[in-house]
């Protein structure tokens, strides 16, 4: 969990919406998604500013794109249930949300700038059942908070 100020939440605001522009400009029949999915509650705003926790993932929208064949890219930023906020959240926890409301989706992509899921070894995990793993992997000694620390290599990967 990371403290988000205002100016904080300012700039990764326009990164991931400069990065969902991007996906959905190289992804053929792709469809952006920027907010509305991830509705959220805002923690204790004296210790986390702007932090919020998923209470809830919106999946008509992400429905509707996968019905018509197109492929969904989701901009992982939560908001107030009113959707007069908008609140960093953790994207692992964002990622599993969604696996368990969209459970007859086939894949998930996560995106991250570590280059992928690494296991204790520091050796990427091609794939994980996001629904039927994480809890399993969050109780690793080497999972801390979303962010698998491996001690071989003395690095943070976020999932």
């Amino acid at each position: 969990m990371r403290v988000t100020d205002s100016h904080t939440l300012s700039v990764a605001r326009e990164v991931f919406n400069e990065t969902n522009d991007l996906l959905c400009s190289s992804i053929p029949n792709s469809v952006g998604l920027k907010s509305g999915i991830f509705k959220s509650n805002l923690l204790d705003y004296s210790t986390w500013k702007h932090v919020g926790e998923v209470q809830n993932v919106e999946t008509s929208s992400i429905s509707s794109i996968l019905s018509q064949g197109s492929v969904p890219i989701i901009t992982c930023m939560g908001e107030t249930f009113d959707g007069s906020e908008f609140l960093n959240i953790n994207a692992d926890v964002a990622a599993v949300q969604m696996s368990r409301h969209l459970s007859d989706v086939g894949k998930l992509i996560f995106v991250s700038a570590a280059g992928g899921l690494k296991d204790e070894e520091g050796v990427i995990i091609d794939s994980i059942d996001l629904a039927a793993e994480y809890d399993r992997y969050m109780g690793m000694d080497w999972v801390k908070y979303g962010t698998w620390c491996s001690s071989a290599k003395r690095e943070n990967v976020t999932l």
